[in-house]
């Protein structure tokens, strides 16, 4: 990633319910801290939990989402 280039990041969180027909596809959850921590090298500017709504199969149902901005930090001269 290039000094000063932005990284956008959507993940499910913890408190997803992980039951519909793809949670079986899914491998990782993450809580705010730990998708924050793999990002350590970056300028965190965001981390929140969200819900959103699927209406995508089935009866709407929610879903919990981690969106996470960062940034490459400049190089140091």
């Amino acid at each position: 990633m290039a000094p000063g280039g932005w990284l956008f990041v959507t993940a499910l969180s913890t408190s997803d319910p992980g039951e519909s027909e793809f949670a079986r596809c899914v491998r990782t959850w993450f809580t705010s801290d730990r998708l924050t921590e793999l990002f350590d090298g970056l300028r965190v500017d965001s981390c929140e939990e969200i819900a959103v709504t699927d209406r995508s199969h089935g009866q709407p149902h929610e879903h919990y989402v981690l969106r996470l901005i960062a940034q490459a930090l400049e190089e140091k001269s």
